[in-house]
């Protein structure tokens, strides 16, 4: 007959065992909950959004954190401003060199164009 404390290591080898066999800790508490259906640790819920979570926990956890993640930030005016800089510091350089190619007169008529579309 076995004791409650070697059950439990028995459970903690197999789950150790099948752990390293799926290399996942979903895929092994899945399996976990087919082999201990009458366990309570391995018994698994789906809420709403369709994720499974363990029955232990109050809530979706999943749910929770995409709940948290979720912020409203004005990228495009970020966007603009960084790269309005990023042009004009080009601008500027092209502009300062002493001895400018055709190619360098080019660009700079270009840098202008785009920044006064930025305007």
């Amino acid at each position: 007959m076995t004791t409650r404390t070697e059950t439990s290591i028995n459970k903690t080898l197999l789950k150790l065992y099948i752990k390293s066999v799926t290399d996942s800790d979903l895929m092994t508490n899945k399996i976990m909950s087919f082999i201990f259906s009458d366990d309570e640790i391995y018994k698994f819920v789906k809420c709403d959004s369709g994720h499974f979570y363990k029955i232990t926990e109050s809530k979706c956890p999943y749910c929770v954190t995409l709940e948290d993640e979720v912020t409203n930030i004005d990228v495009v005016s970020e966007y603009k401003s960084s790269k309005v800089d990023e042009i004009s510091s080009s601008l500027e350089y092209l502009k300062s060199k002493e001895s400018k190619t055709k190619k360098d007169l080019e660009n700079i008529y270009m840098l202008e164009m785009i920044l006064k579309n930025y305007s």
